[in-house]
């Protein structure tokens, strides 16, 4: 593979000697010699390997080879290579490249010999019509060799003078804020103050004015902001503009300012779901069963200490019997709901099992309310879906996008069938159309709704209600400024672009628009609602209204069994009355 390519260009009658003995010269080097008039056809095939733009070499300044330079000069195309022209001493730069616009972005080295000195010259324009610029990039002496610069390419074109561009912005804050004053737009924001950096480090000015939307490709064509760089109306576009491989094959983009994700935002719910099993769930099912066996062997072990140890005449044996099989159940359930007794059993065996039921209690009881009320505490929000698919398998739910944005040909061009789908049922139809991110964040707000935006647009505009992202679903995307196709001042763009971020200046500007979110000082205390705690609420309710019903029902129940007894006496009553009459 070769490192380095060279083509020569030659006109008509030159000397095949010399281009043999340059070849040779140059050997190691991928060498192509070709007519200059035949080099537009030949240069497409003709790369290199690295990546290297290869290096023509004019060998001669010959009228041919200035007609043939002034036709290359116009095709656009010129800067992609690096050209050397040999050129006599008794001509002067601005006679021979009088007519022929070399691009600002073109390395174009001219060789001139000069007192038994070979000077190496670089040659530029900074726009067509205006005055040829020169710079004296080295000199070779036969004795000493050659010195060149040391000034990098950029550093020394930095200057535009004044050279004027025209640009369209879309509103688009706070990337693009236009403001219009007596028919003149100019553009503030995030992007709007970087390019006001760069016009004034690079002397230059931009008139701009409004486009209606970014634009997209249609049968073939595009439209909106797009177009008018493809068709040279703009030199710059200067909005949220989303490289996309559509648009990189249609414009050129800086290096992208803001690297962020297309998120899908729906509004928060405002409560958790209720769940009657919560209060169960912090022990597990196994859990659970062995605390109901632990109360049913404690009670036991209760009841069968007591009866035994009254048989066999210990400290009880004297006393009543107090812990039946029903009475040992109760005793023990109510020390597992940390309920103290009225009564200490006497002997060491039953104050054992007591012991025991009261610390198992206890540790199960702590261990219980830490895991409850850590749950209720915790605010966890229980999302309708998680992805695009659940969205569409929800059905409530609509789905708003951007028109002719990269959000809109993410979706249209996509592969994935359940993308195409959502397109073809919710995207596009004009109701889920919106002009601004900002009437998409209200409609968030309203009714059952996703919107598909980036999270820098978020932060800056109000938000009428709590939203949350799809967790499961985000786009990367990259932004930039965009440029005409083969823009001259691309290169000079992104190498101003690149001093600014590594001099910080890039994170002063975003900090400026989007000012970090400071954690707001809480109370590290959380309060569980009323909402949290219905179960235990309606279960109180309900033992309540139980607890009345079975009062009445014994009243009743007493009144039934006293009832014959009263009517005796009343007879017996009577009839003495009547005897002792």
């Amino acid at each position: 593979m070769y490192t380095a390519a060279v083509t020569i260009l030659y006109p008509e009658l030159q000397d095949s000697r010399m281009l043999l003995h340059l070849q040779k010269f140059l050997s190691g080097l991928q060498v192509m010699s070709v007519h200059i008039q035949a080099y537009s056809q030949e240069e497409k095939e003709f790369r290199c390997h690295n990546g290297t733009p290869p290096l023509c070499v004019l060998l001669a300044s010959n009228p041919t080879t200035k007609h043939e330079l002034t036709r290359l000069s116009q095709s656009r195309n010129m800067s992609r290579l690096s050209w050397l022209l040999f050129l006599d001493d008794t001509t002067s730069l601005e006679h021979f490249f009088y007519g022929i616009n070399i691009p600002f972005d073109c390395n174009f080295l001219v060789a001139q010999p000069r007192e038994n000195r070979i000077h190496l010259t670089e040659v530029y324009r900074v726009a067509e019509g205006m005055s040829l610029l020169k710079y004296s990039y080295a000199v070779w002496n036969p004795d000493r060799g050659a010195r060149r610069t040391t000034t990098k390419l950029y550093e020394r074109r930095n200057n535009l003078h004044g050279v004027h561009m025209k640009g369209a912005a879309i509103e688009d804050p706070p990337i693009t804020i236009l403001k219009e004053t007596d028919e003149i737009v100019t553009v503030d924001g995030f992007f709007g103050q970087v390019w006001a950096l760069l016009e004034r480090r690079l002397n230059f000015t931009t008139s701009f004015k409004r486009a209606a939307a970014y634009g997209k490709l249609v049968n073939g064509s595009w439209n909106g902001l797009v177009k008018m760089l493809r068709t040279h109306e703009v030199d710059v576009g200067l909005s949220e503009f989303t490289m996309t491989q559509e648009r990189l094959g249609a414009v050129d983009f800086t290096f992208p300012l803001i690297i962020t994700r297309y998120n899908v935002l729906i509004q928060q719910l405002l409560h958790e779901v209720l769940s009657w099993d919560d209060f169960l769930k912090p022990f597990s099912t196994g859990l659970w069963l062995m605390v109901g066996i632990s109360v049913l062997v404690l009670s036991f072990m209760l009841s069968a200490f007591h009866n035994l140890g009254r048989h066999y005449g210990n400290a009880e044996a004297d006393d009543p019997s107090r812990y039946g099989l029903y009475d040992s159940l109760c005793c023990v359930f109510s020390i597992f709901c940390q309920q103290g007794q009225d009564f200490t059993p006497k002997s060491i065996s039953c104050r054992l099992v007591f012991l025991t039921a009261y610390l198992t209690a206890v540790i199960l009881l702590s261990a219980y309310s830490a895991a409850l009320i850590s749950f209720l505490t915790k605010q966890s929000v229980v999302m309708p879906f998680r992805d695009l698919q659940g969205l569409l398998k929800d059905g409530t739910y609509r789905l708003g996008i951007m028109p002719d944005s990269a959000e809109y040909e993410m979706f249209e061009n996509s592969a994935s069938g359940y993308m195409h789908e959502l397109f073809t049922k919710l995207i596009q139809h004009e109701s889920s159309l919106l002009n601004t991110a900002e009437e998409g964040i209200k409609q968030v707000c309203l009714d059952k709704y996703a919107f598909v935006t980036t999270l820098h647009l978020i932060t800056w505009h109000p938000v009428p209600c709590d939203v949350m992202a799809l967790p499961d679903e985000s786009f990367p995307v990259s932004m930039a400024i965009a440029l005409s196709k083969n823009n001259p001042y691309k290169r000079i763009i992104d190498y101003n672009l690149h001093n600014l971020r590594d001099n910080g200046i890039l994170k002063r500007l975003r900090l400026q628009w989007w000012k970090p979110q400071l954690p707001q000082l809480k109370s590290p205390w959380f309060t569980v609602d009323f909402y949290s705690v219905t179960p235990i609420l309606v279960l109180m309710a309900a033992g309540v209204i139980i607890a009345g019903i079975f009062l009445v029902l014994e009243r009743k129940w007493h009144q039934c069994q006293h009832k014959e007894p009263c009517e005796i006496l009343h007879c017996n009553a009577s009839s003495k009355i009547n005897f002792s009459e």
